[in-house]
């Protein structure tokens, strides 16, 4: 999906109506996004070029990444019955009128109580508790590690990084995963200040990575 006509539709038809979020390179987040990218992603069909599926997702930025990942997210679905389907929204200018509400219905009804639940670090944290007790996946596990030490929780911190880092074997393909955990175990190991001032690098890194506005990061670091 074009990211300027997600912007367009941002601007006239959905922002009007969710207060606290504005759009950037189409991607329609909270603001501001501090430690967390929070949002809706539209993702081009590969069916129909006017239409999109609509993710909702939350990205921690203090993990380095060079794009836009959702291993936090899910697509916003639509029920009948039982059953429940991934909506695939139609965006031609000339079906707006008919789409436009039910696509609003869905972004309140499973968008925004998704991303209030993980609407704070503290938030987010609890989320992937139950979330790695579910499936126990390398991602969560990062996500965790990297947001307990984001709030300065240091000695759990440690000690669950030191877990992720023995269970990445040396076949595995994400060895980012294991070379980045080793950088933040020692800077821990030396001193908070610097594991502080790492995660902070990292944050500022994936915005300007995704192209994000620097100023709420900044603001962000300032108020930490």
């Amino acid at each position: 999906m074009k990211r300027q006509i997600v912007e367009r539709l941002a601007r006239d038809h959905l922002l009007p109506h969710l207060p606290g979020f504005t759009v950037t390179r189409g991607i329609i987040h909270r603001s501001p996004i501090a430690g967390l990218l929070r949002g809706f992603l539209f993702q081009s069909s590969a069916f129909d070029a006017n239409a999109a599926y609509i993710w909702v997702f939350v990205q921690p930025l203090y993990i380095p990444e060079d794009a836009i990942v959702l291993n936090f997210g899910k697509r916003l679905e639509f029920g009948f019955g039982r059953l429940t389907f991934h909506e695939r929204w139609d965006l031609n200018p000339d079906s707006l009128d008919s789409t436009l509400p039910a696509m609003l219905k869905s972004m309140f009804r499973q968008g925004v109580p998704f991303l209030r639940k993980r609407d704070s670090i503290e938030l987010f944290i609890r989320n992937l508790k139950y979330g790695i007790r579910v499936e126990n996946t390398i991602f969560d596990r990062e996500a965790l590690v990297y947001s307990l030490a984001r709030l300065g929780r240091y000695r759990e911190a440690e000690r669950r990084l030191k877990s992720l880092i023995r269970s990445i074997k040396p076949d595995d393909l994400r060895q980012d995963v294991h070379g980045n955990a080793n950088e933040l175990l020692t800077a821990i190991q030396t001193s908070p200040n610097q594991a502080h001032e790492l995660l902070n690098r990292w944050t500022e890194e994936t915005a300007r990575n995704l192209r994000l506005p620097l100023q709420d990061v900044e603001s962000a670091r300032k108020g930490s």
